[in-house]
């Protein structure tokens, strides 16, 4: 009777960062993961802001520092940004200046080693900080990610 072979098992950042990813994040491991700033400028976006502020909240990164920049608005978006301060990293409210001046007063804030802005009327795919977080932790030699629409 011959002895039956055990499979053996490479384990590479890759797989150890996929794992992570369907599992979550280990408890108390925050500064496992890098600081990621997302910022999120609006004007009059009361119709899809929610949805994209949910996107990025309930994706339950460690280490997220979220901004919003409000541009001015007018209609119900100071209401539902207000609904969150209590999760936002940050709640900016200026004159109406244009998108890229309220991109600006976010990123003039922030501190995190990833930084990416998400347009108030989209939403971050599901486990999306999760990947972005385990690639920079994971091949330090990437600078540079940006994604497809889906």
């Amino acid at each position: 009777m011959s002895a039956m072979m055990q499979p053996t098992l490479t384990v590479t950042p890759a797989s150890v960062a996929q794992f992570e990813l369907e599992l979550g994040p280990r408890r108390g491991a925050t500064s496992d993961w890098p600081k990621i700033t997302v910022v999120t400028a609006v004007y009059n976006g009361e119709e899809y802001l929610e949805a994209t502020l949910r996107s990025v909240l309930n994706q339950g990164y460690p280490n997220l520092e979220y901004i919003v920049v409000d541009d001015g608005s007018t209609d119900g978006t100071a209401e539902i940004i207000a609904r969150y301060a209590g999760e936002l990293s940050a709640q900016v409210r200026q004159e109406n200046q244009g998108l890229y001046a309220a991109l600006n007063a976010g990123f003039a804030r922030s501190s995190g080693e990833i930084m990416g802005w998400l347009n108030s009327s989209d939403m971050l795919q599901v486990n999306g900080l999760f990947t972005v977080g385990s690639i920079f932790r994971e091949m330090r030699e990437v600078e540079w990610v940006t994604g497809r629409p889906t």
